[in-house]
């Protein structure tokens, strides 16, 4: 599956890296791609799209949270041990933070802004 559709590369263009500094859970989030094993789950905020790379938050396995950036080619690229990989969530609209109704993330969100 192809993460970074054309829909997509739209948006985030709006949306170059540092855009959305200092909006914290009000930042809008873009996409969301997701492992259909465990917890894992990546929330893009903002990209530089010629270099490949994004921002957001990751949500391990271990069911903890980090911003950082993510190299797109792989995410795109990842298997796991049983092959399976990364997947865009299809039904995902533009939403900030604090409206996405996923546990863990609201779970970090709740740890770094109360």
């Amino acid at each position: 599956m192809k993460l970074v559709t054309k829909e997509i590369e739209n948006r985030l263009e709006k949306y170059p890296l540092y855009s959305q500094d200092g909006k914290k859970e009000d930042a809008i989030c873009q996409a969301k791609f997701f492992l259909c094993v465990g917890a894992w789950a990546w929330f893009i905020l903002e990209a530089n799209l010629e270099e490949g790379i994004a921002y957001g938050i990751t949500i391990t396995g271990n069911w903890e949270g980090e911003y950082g950036y993510i190299s797109l080619s792989e995410l795109q690229n990842l298997r796991t041990k049983f092959g399976l990989t990364v997947e865009r969530d299809i039904s995902f609209k533009p939403t900030p933070l604090k409206d996405i109704k996923n546990e863990y993330l609201q779970k970090f969100l709740r740890k770094m802004y109360d």
